[in-house]
């Protein structure tokens, strides 16, 4: 055989090799998108908001958020023995880099889609979707978790960025913080709340031998399978005790709530000082 004969059948074979390497990595990548894009896309209405809700993140990573109160409190309907549930911002959040154009959900029927949209790491379409765990906490604790939520806002009420460790809350649960004041020492209080706001129980930080029950995603708790590595954020919860993993999907939690309870009365509220409020944050 000639030598040009040999080159040439030498560099289409490698040209081959390589397209098939390349196709069938960009295989996967696209397999990888087509399932975030198919949940997302998934128009089986499970029920309804009475309103349209904002996912925005700049509303669920500063105040209170309509659907960060809602994924908490479907959290805590979905176990049993939590005193409240706790979900930070970085997870309830719109995110257009996987391919809307929507930071709206709702008003009017529900699908699976806008869940996912609004979970976007714990849908199904995620390999990490995070259950919820239950964990025991004391009141030092408890207020650790929420000075390090509050640790990276402005106190002239700007972006800042504190929404990666910013809380989400259930009903359960009142928290006060003034973030004029130092870190560290911005929460003035914490108390657990019946289903109208009325105060159950404050908690106190100093009390070392009160512990509350705490639903909060199994990916916070150190050295579990998808465990995120944010800071100290996590270690927090693993300061906890007589952690059990409840198995219960917090993307099952939202659905299940939304099919059992609508039409869900839900307002489009991002407030940080509102009456009522779950959280209320004090700005200069």
């Amino acid at each position: 055989m000639e030598k040009n004969s040999i080159v040439r059948i030498s560099v289409f074979i490698l040209t081959l090799s390589f397209a098939f390497i390349i196709g069938g990595c960009g295989d996967v990548a696209t397999r990888d998108n087509e399932d975030k894009y198919t949940i997302f896309k998934d128009e089986t209405v499970i029920g309804a908001f009475n309103n349209k809700v904002s996912t925005y993140y700049n509303y669920i990573g500063r105040c209170q958020s309509a659907i960060g109160g809602f994924t908490a409190d479907s959290m805590m309907k979905s176990v049993s023995g939590a005193d409240f549930a706790a979900i930070n911002a970085g997870t309830v959040r719109f995110r257009p880099s996987l391919g809307e154009a929507n930071d709206v959900i709702g008003g009017g029927t529900v699908t699976k889609g806008d869940v996912s949209k609004f979970l976007p790491f714990d849908n199904p379409a995620k390999s990490n979707k995070s259950t919820v765990t239950l964990v025991t906490l004391t009141g030092g604790v408890i207020k650790e978790m929420f000075e390090n939520a509050f640790s990276r806002m402005l106190a002239d009420g700007g972006e800042g960025s504190s929404f990666g460790r910013f809380l989400q809350v259930s009903y359960s649960i009142r928290v006060s913080a003034d973030v004029t004041k130092s870190v560290g020492s911005r929460v003035t209080s914490i108390a657990l709340t019946d289903n109208k706001g009325a105060t159950i129980r404050v908690i106190d930080p100093n009390d070392t031998f009160t512990t509350y029950r705490v639903a909060v995603p199994t990916k916070y708790i150190k050295d579990t399978p998808g465990q995120l590595d944010y800071d100290q954020y996590w270690d927090i919860f693993a300061k906890g005790t007589n952690l059990v993993d409840t198995k219960t999907y917090i993307y099952d939690a939202v659905v299940n709530t939304i099919k059992n309870e609508s039409p869900i009365n839900i307002s489009d509220v991002s407030s940080c000082s509102g009456p009522g409020n779950r959280l209320v944050i004090t700005h200069q």
